[in-house]
C-alpha cells in the first residue's frame, strides 16, 4: 500500500467531499481517516488515504485534476508510523478569551519536544455574564523520556498566569 495525506479547502457546500471520496473509490482507494471543520464559509479537511502503489499516481492525478480552479488541494506522501514508546495526553484549557493562550501553550509544549496531535478551540459567550470564554481540548503525544509532571507544573504556571484552567491527563487508548 501507498499511503498519502491530501488537505484540502473550498467554499462550503452540499457534495464536496463527497466530490472527493468518489474520486477515491474510484481509484480503490481507502479513506483511513480524516478532520474536516467548516468556518466561514469555508470547508477544511484533511484526510488520510491508502491506495495499492499501481493506482497512486492515477489517484493523486485524478485529485489534482478534480480541484483544479475549484479548490485548493495538497497531497504529501506518507508512511506508516508506529506509537511505540509514546505515551497520549488530553489537555484541556477554559478560561476569559485574551491574546497568548494558544502561544503561550504550544511554545511550553514545543520546547519540551511534546508533539500536539489534535486541537480545537473556540470563544463563546458566558451564560450569565456575556464574558468571551475560550476554550481549547489537545490531543498530544509525549514520548517516556519526557517528565510529565515537571510539565504539568509549568503548565500550571502558564494557567496561573493567563488566569486560565489547564488540565492535562493520561489517555489510555490510542
Amino acid at each position: 500500500m501507498h499511503y498519502f495525506i491530501v488537505t484540502f479547502i473550498g467554499d462550503d457546500q452540499p457534495g464536496f467531499v463527497q466530490s472527493i471520496a468518489a474520486v477515491v473509490s474510484d481509484h480503490d482507494g481507502t479513506w483511513l481517516e480524516s478532520r474536516m471543520s467548516q468556518l466561514e464559509g469555508k470547508f477544511a479537511g484533511l484526510a488520510r488515504i491508502g491506495v495499492s502503489k499501481d493506482s497512486a499516481l492515477l489517484l493523486k492525478q485524478a485529485l489534482l485534476d478534480l480541484s483544479e480552479n475549484e479548490f485548493t488541494l495538497s497531497i504529501e506522501d506518507v508512511a506508516e508510523s508506529g506509537a511505540a514508546g509514546k505515551q497520549r495526553y488530553q489537555l484541556s484549557i477554559l478560561g476569559h478569551d485574551r491574546p497568548g493562550i494558544v502561544h503561550e501553550v504550544t511554545g511550553t509544549l514545543a520546547r519540551e519536544q511534546i508533539n500536539l496531535l489534535e486541537m480545537s478551540s473556540n470563544v463563546v459567550s458566558a451564560a450569565m455574564t456575556g464574558t468571551p470564554m475560550f476554550s481549547a481540548d489537545a490531543t498530544v503525544e509525549v514520548t517516556v523520556e519526557v517528565d510529565i509532571t515537571a510539565i504539568d507544573n509549568q503548565l500550571s504556571e502558564i494557567a496561573a498566569e493567563l488566569g486560565v484552567d489547564i488540565l492535562l491527563s493520561e489517555l489510555t487508548e490510542h
